[in-house]
């Protein structure tokens, strides 16, 4: 981390790295089952345009 946070010119940069990765460590059933329904969702979606596609 100390080669990232050395090499990166933005020092703002590993801190949101630093911070996804506390906040999906900390948050990750959480995140998964948020990942799921939104793909879930985007799939109803498309199945929806492709099926009425005079409807969009």
């Amino acid at each position: 981390m100390m080669v990232l946070h050395e090499s990166c010119s933005d020092p703002s940069l590993p801190f949101f790295f630093s911070f996804l990765f506390l906040f999906l460590s900390f948050f990750h059933p959480l995140f998964c089952l948020f990942f799921f329904l939104l793909l879930k969702f985007l799939y109803f979606l498309l199945f929806c345009f492709l099926s009425f596609p005079g409807e969009a």
